[in-house]
């Protein structure tokens, strides 16, 4: 929540086609961006008003899961956060440190930890894009190609098109995971 829980709460429920259940709020200790946020001078975080309707993500034990990938590699942000989940620890992150790296707050890239711990995407990892004139073209590294069996599935496709993909090849190995049928895509 950063200014209206109410009307905040509204819009991310149109937004996303969800029940929300959990919330954070959005705090600051800097001046300037409480001005920024319409704030008040003395407001750091907004008020929730009493009876809102949502349970607070603080009332669970939490890490600064931004924090950890600051000071941590990638490999050992995730086994970290992995262990925190397992004790039943939300991961807290601030949205801003996706992909950056802070220097007075101490918050880093979360995006690659993250992708590890949700096991996502994984399909895509050891892709290789490249543009030729107006198509891009992608293929697995060629190490890993040989290495596997692949199939696509539709929803892997739907992932290329998402990235902008034109064209995907791969190593067909009918000697051992033959293509039962052609996936079309549009």
């Amino acid at each position: 929540m950063a200014n209206n829980p109410y009307r905040e709460l509204e819009q991310l429920e149109r937004a996303t086609s969800r029940k929300v259940r959990y919330y954070t709020v959005h705090g600051t200790a800097r001046l300037l961006a409480r001005l920024m946020w319409k704030r008040k001078l003395w407001e750091p975080r907004a008020a929730i008003p009493d009876g809102f309707p949502l349970k607070s993500f603080y009332e669970f034990p939490t890490l600064g899961f931004d924090l950890v990938c600051y000071n941590n590699p990638p490999s050992e942000a995730a086994k970290i956060g992995e262990k925190s989940i397992e004790k039943g620890d939300v991961l807290h992150v601030h949205p801003e440190w996706l992909f950056q790296q802070g220097t007075f707050n101490h918050r880093g890239p979360f995006y690659n930890p993250l992708r590890q711990i949700l096991q996502v995407d994984k399909e895509s990892d050891a892709l290789l894009v490249r543009k030729k004139v107006f198509a891009r073209l992608a293929k697995f590294a060629e190490t890993k190609e040989y290495e596997q069996d692949f199939v696509p599935t539709e929803r892997f496709i739907e992932k290329l098109g998402e990235k902008g993909i034109d064209l995907f090849t791969f190593l067909e190995r009918n000697w051992c995971c033959p293509i039962q049928t052609r996936l079309k895509h549009g």
